[in-house]
């Protein structure tokens, strides 16, 4: 689980070690000893990982660490949870780096820590006959939904940002089938 230390990560987490059935939970978190909620977790599965999701050395090095622990089993699901939201108001001057910043964080790193899981999620299909990439989806997304309440309008470049994710993922869901890997936004 990317984005373990807090929210909805953090929740992912407390509700996936109450299930006996699951094994390891390795939940990335940028700063481990900035997650005391996460840290305070008391499970032999937990398994704490630094990972900065826009950083391709640091998610290469998680890759290695979890490869190392999972060995030929691989991994089952792959949560992709780290993302920003604040506010960008679009009646406003554009502050591109902050807009841009959406795409990094909730776009390209989602694409950057995936791809780098791939071959984790490929040896788990084969053991388990399927494996699956699950990212954090949201309504503000939505594009048939770009009204009322659920899509204030300061939340504009957030809301791109996970409808270009949500194109994403269909797009893997594709092409990706053949290899038992199984994606899809949850909400």
């Amino acid at each position: 689980i990317t984005g373990a230390n807090r929210g909805l990560g953090l929740g992912l987490v407390v509700e996936l070690l109450k299930n006996d059935q699951v094994g390891k939970v390795f939940a990335t978190t940028r700063n481990a000893a900035k997650s005391p909620d996460l840290q305070s977790i008391s499970d032999a599965r937990l398994v704490i990982i630094e990972m900065d999701a826009v950083s391709d050395a640091s998610i290469q090095k998680a890759v290695d660490l979890i490869a190392k622990s999972v060995g030929a089993s691989g991994v089952d699901i792959l949560e992709n949870n780290a993302g920003v939201l604040h506010p960008v108001h679009i009646n406003a001057p554009i502050d591109r780096k902050e807009a841009i910043a959406y795409f990094e964080v909730n776009c390209v790193a989602t694409m950057a820590v995936t791809l780098a899981f791939k071959d984790l999620l490929k040896a788990a299909a084969r053991s388990n006959g399927s494996s699956q990439i699950v990212n954090m989806y949201s309504e503000l997304g939505s594009i048939s939904r770009t009204w009322g309440p659920c899509a204030p309008r300061h939340f504009t470049a957030y809301s791109m940002s996970k409808a270009a994710l949500n194109l994403y993922m269909k797009t893997l869901s594709m092409d990706w089938e053949a290899d038992g890997i199984r994606a899809m936004c949850q909400d």
